[in-house]
């Protein structure tokens, strides 16, 4: 290996840094993403919650989504239903109806393939007076 003489190892020290500094500032201006969505899956309690007095009713899954990430779909469970939220940019995802009226058509197929019937509703086999203790 060649030993730098010290002018040349100055002008390699500053194009390096200005290198490193070019790529650096086009990460923060452009950020490149290893992904485009995050899927999060929420278990919540089988059994139902009160705040000040009153039983909660259902949740509604809200989440962020970062520069770069199109879509989040969160999905949280309470009682016996899950629930679905999708947060998007809109200038990635311009039409995210579509993907929330895929939901149903999903769990029909889900359904189909392990032979319940479709007037069967999906209920917890899990007793909830057993799960408060």
């Amino acid at each position: 290996m060649r030993q730098l003489a010290g002018s040349d190892a100055i002008f390699l020290s500053l194009e390096t840094a200005t290198t490193q500094a070019h790529i650096g500032a086009v990460m923060v201006l452009e950020p490149v993403s290893a992904a485009n969505a995050t899927v999060s899956n929420v278990p919540g309690p089988p059994i139902p919650l009160y705040l000040a007095g009153g039983r909660i009713e259902a949740t509604y899954p809200v989440s962020i989504i970062l520069p770069g990430i199109g879509l989040n779909v969160t999905v949280v469970s309470y009682l016996d239903r899950v629930d679905f939220g999708f947060t998007v940019d809109p200038d990635l995802v311009p039409d995210p109806w579509y993907l929330s009226l895929g939901i149903p058509l999903a769990l029909e197929e889900l359904k189909e393939a392990i032979g319940i019937d479709h007037a069967t509703p999906l209920r917890s086999t899990r007793n909830q007076e057993d799960s408060i203790a």
